[in-house]
């Protein structure tokens, strides 16, 4: 690690993080990505009623992003609650 002014690299780029910001941030996310995943599967439906068989797989795509998404979030709670 480089040493400037006697601090650690690291330690400066984290300086301006707040842990309690990012604790109540997070599941902001979590719930507004879920929200999210609700209303695609709504789409998703209306797609296959529609007979767009090609969109609702785009659809399945996103929603499986999404939900990948999801779990990052929940880890990167995790990791943060550790600290």
């Amino acid at each position: 690690m480089h040493e400037d002014k006697g601090r650690h690299e690291h330690e400066e780029r984290h300086a301006g993080v707040d842990p309690e910001q990012i604790r109540t941030l997070i599941p902001y996310l979590i719930k507004h990505n879920l929200d999210h995943v609700e209303d695609l599967k709504k789409w998703q439906k209306q797609a296959i009623e529609s007979g767009f068989s090609s969109i609702e797989a785009e659809f399945r795509k996103i929603i499986k992003l999404s939900e990948k998404i999801d779990r990052h979030f929940k880890s990167a709670l995790k990791k943060i609650n550790k600290r």
